[in-house]
């Protein structure tokens, strides 16, 4: 018997109704993917596995969780076994799908319109005006419902039943499109044996209807994504359908409003933007108007909607619709509007605004979920069996007193379908989320969509907070589905030749992603050079005290007054191993390696779309290398290899940065960041290597490691032998302008990104980031080695060469001020203060 077989025989469904089996044997529709799972041996199943988790982390497919305390990425699960769907099952689904969506549109414009359905008595006043998501503001504008989700459960009797609908920033096309990827790069053949209906049909209606809403008619729309940011739970989705669709990803701050229009700030100055896809919620999206505490969203959105000049999809206020209390009503609105009965219909629900159905909720509290009815409220959802005499009370006088905020619904018992774990097949409860996007009168059911499982056998529970698998979900069709590219064709040669332009917010993250990496491997590289002291040198007076200056230089150059120049300073340069290793591995340690390389990630990750794959599977590495070893039982000897690992880790980004990125502004700024920073990392290290003097043997002492820990040693032995002399070193590390370890290499390189970037000038008067750099090259070029070398002998310093050196970093940290004032600094705009906001800074 084959391993498929076993699999097979050992599945045993929970549910009376199960998605895969039928009296113990395969559905016909999954014959197919049987054959094709039988030619796979045990080993060859497990590899897939592995595969596919592997594929899911280097393209950094993340659900964030949020909780009081922390923020968290968790990695994105994802079944080999997909949920399949025949043909004639999914002509239902689809018509059910177009059907509800074109009556929910129909309740939402009347909501915000006439406001039919409310005179006529169809629809309770207070489901409407008592809801958090009906906002007047958006009463005065017809909205539009462009994309809508369902959340969908088959019951025990096999029929489709709607759970919750979803038309606010309904979540999960990203993930369901990655979800073919990923399985169809791992198991291509199952692609080649079945007739599978493509999504990207679905997607392409997606442009071609957002094209349609933009205002300006006789232009291309200029179409962005508004998300939260990075700490949104759903950031990767953001990112990736951004990227997939060839749009540009903002957050609110990237937009302005001027006279009633929206615009993107960019760094070539303001674009207008026509029509805006948002994944902010409702009472976000306008400061001015909603939510004045929001960081979110864009002051006088609303008033530019209004006026008519940009549309959002879906419209802020549609959170409406997603009201459960609606659902009693919809069966009536279905025969009155459209003349039909509800394909899809909800699971049977008693809105406890009306006396009988609040009555037959209040009895059968233990068997019934009870919902409020507006989903912004975190405690939303009771199981009636899980609560015990006294929460049952506490939430029967909760109802009592607001009786239309709550909705009463059958507990439905979810069909199963298998996921594989553990080397074997498991049932667990399934739920399936289907996406609709409108097609002019009607709309367009994406085939397939976001099937979700529980986290544990036998529960019902099913949300991606509660964990659990995502499946790919299958459409069979009878004939193989051609390709359909979303590439569009411009309608003129110079659209086709327009870039796309880089919005200040990704210049800043892309700038930072390179400060922050070199701030990393600087930082490597000098602790590293002092591991190796500590556990190869031969104890001695020298060896201590250049030692010493080492250690004040980490602390220095990681810009921590603690550390080992703090008041402690004595008593960690006698015992610096403790502190050395909470500078390795404590994420919280200003300046430290895990701290500069998480907040690398995190600027990295700002601008996802910005890297090629090799480059993020390279983060990626990079990041579980340091989360390995930075654990609590590190010490000197385990850390010393991950340095090394880290520090080529780094390198292989730089190269592939260097080797793959188009020298677009993206760039540009990636190594302004990386070249501003190598210049202030050189100049402290030799302010704090070479700045003192000592006997002659310390000093070359000294100078050796400082060569090295700036990557110089081997140029420095090719040019000058075994002569050992600090003005050489000076010499190479400040004055070589071919030496991409030099002072003067990174001033040159900045010097000619400033000449470059939008807004600088060719001639006078020049701006002020080509004023600055100008001024540090001069003061370069005219500095003599020989002259900083000499020592002031009332001093014993060099005196000379500390003064440059502070010249340098005034000069260095003026250029770094004035290009985040003409470039970045208009991303930050006024907010009213609160206690719940609080602004991000970097360090």
């Amino acid at each position: 018997m084959n391993a498929t077989n076993n699999l097979i025989k050992s599945y045993t469904p929970e549910s009376p109704f199960d998605e895969f089996l039928l009296q113990q044997q395969p559905k016909p529709h999954w014959h197919t993917f049987i054959e094709q799972l039988n030619a796979l041996s045990p080993d060859a199943l497990e590899l897939a596995v592995q595969t596919v988790r592997r594929r899911l982390k280097e393209n950094g497919v993340t659900y964030n969780l949020h909780d009081e305390s922390n923020h968290q990425k968790r990695a994105w699960l994802l079944d080999v076994i997909p949920n399949i769907l025949p043909e004639d099952a999914w002509a239902h689904v689809d018509a059910g799908m177009r059907q509800r969506a074109r009556l929910l549109r129909f309740v939402l414009e009347d909501c915000y319109g006439e406001q039919r359905l409310i005179k006529e008595g169809f629809l309770p006043p207070e489901i409407i005006y008592a809801h958090r998501g009906y906002l007047l503001n958006a009463a005065c504008v017809k909205p539009q419902l462009s994309l809508y989700a369902a959340d969908l459960a088959r019951g025990t009797d096999g029929r489709l039943w709607v759970v919750s609908d979803r038309t606010q920033v309904p979540s999960g096309m990203g993930f369901a499109l990655e979800n073919r990827t990923v399985i169809g790069s791992v198991f291509p053949q199952f692609f080649q044996a079945e007739k599978i209906a493509r999504l990207s049909p679905f997607f392409r209606q997606l442009q071609t209807h957002l094209t349609s809403l933009s205002p300006r008619k006789n232009a291309d729309a200029n179409t962005v994504l508004l998300s939260p940011g990075p700490n949104s739970e759903t950031y990767f989705e953001h990112a990736y359908l951004a990227s997939y669709l060839g749009y540009t990803l903002v957050q609110g701050d990237d937009l302005t409003v001027r006279d009633g229009t929206v615009y993107l700030k960019t760094l070539e100055g303001l674009e207008q933007i026509d029509v805006i896809i948002r994944r902010v919620d409702d009472d976000y999206c306008d400061p001015l108007e909603l939510r004045g505490d929001s960081r979110l969203g864009t002051p006088g959105l609303l008033e530019a909607v209004r006026r008519g000049n940009v549309v959002i999809a879906n419209s802020i206020g549609s959170s409406l619709l997603e009201n459960p209390g609606l659902m009693p009503f919809l069966p009536d609105i279905a025969q009155h509007v459209l003349g039909e009965a509800l394909l899809l219909p909800a699971v049977a629900t008693w809105w406890c605004g009306q006396e009988k159905e609040r009555a037959f909720v209040l009895e059968n509290l233990p068997t019934l979920v009870i919902k409020r009815v507006d989903r912004k409220n975190q405690s939303q959802t009771f199981f009636g069996d899980a609560l015990s005499r006294t929460q049952r009370d506490a939430l029967r006088a909760q109802i009592m007193a607001e009786p239309h905020l709550f909705v009463g619904q059958e507990v439905l018992e979810h069909a199963t379908a298998p996921i594989l774990t553990n080397a074997k097949l498991e049932p667990r409860h399934i739920l399936l989320r289907s996406f609709a996007v409108a097609a002019e009168d009607d709309y367009m059911v994406m085939p397939g969509g976001l099937s979700r499982s529980s986290a544990t056998q036998g529960n019902v529970m099913i949300n991606n907070r509660a964990g659990g698998m995502s499946k790919d979900t299958w459409v069979l069709t009878r004939e193989m589905q051609p390709y359909q590219s979303l590439w569009r064709a411009p309608e003129t040669a110079a659209n086709a030749l327009h870039p796309s332009a880089l919005a200040s917010r990704s210049a800043d993250n892309l700038f930072w992603t390179g400060r922050y990496a070199e701030r990393t491997e600087s930082v490597a590289r000098l602790l590293r050079l002092i591991f190796e002291l500590l556990t190869d040198r031969e104890t001695g007076p020298q060896e201590d005290a250049v030692l010493k200056t080492l250690l004040v230089a980490l602390s220095k150059l990681a810009q921590n007054p603690d550390g080992f120049t703090g008041e402690d300073a004595q008593e960690t340069l006698r015992h610096p191993v403790p502190e050395l290793l909470r500078f390795s591995t404590d994420k919280n340690y200003v300046g430290g390696v895990h701290f500069s390389l998480s907040n690398m990630l995190n600027a990295a990750f700002s601008v996802k779309s910005a890297w090629s794959n090799d480059s993020w599977r390279v983060l990626i590495a990079t990041e579980d290398l340091w989360q390995a070893a930075a654990q609590d039982n590190a010490s000197i000897s385990s850390l010393k290899p991950s340095l090394n690992l880290l520090i080529s880790s780094l390198m292989a980004f730089a190269g592939l940065n260097s080797e793959s990125m188009s020298r677009s502004l993206g760039w540009r700024f990636l190594d302004m960041g990386r070249r501003l920073e190598r210049a202030n990392r050189i100049t402290e290290l030799v302010r704090h290597s070479l700045g003192a003097t000592s006997d002659k043997n310390e000093t070359n002492l000294i100078l050796e490691k400082l060569l090295t820990v700036s990557e110089n040693i081997i140029t420095y032995r090719r040019n000058y032998r075994s002569h050992l002399d600090s003005a050489y070193a000076l010499q190479l590390i400040l004055f070589d302008e071919t030496n991409p370890r030099a002072l003067a290499f990174q001033l040159r390189r900045l010097e000619w990104h400033a000449g470059l970037l939008p807004l600088s000038s060719t001639r006078h008067p020049l701006s002020d980031v080509e004023k600055n750099i100008l001024e540090a090259r001069t003061l370069l070029r005219l500095a003599d080695s020989y002259q900083l070398h000499e020592v002031d002998p009332k001093t014993k310093t060099r005196r000379k060469l500390l003064v440059f050196l502070s010249d340098m970093t005034r000069l260095l940290d003026a250029y770094a001020e004035a290009l985040t004032q003409q470039y970045f600094s208009h991303t930050q705009v006024s907010h009213q203060l609160t206690e719940n906001v609080s602004p991000q800074g970097r360090q």
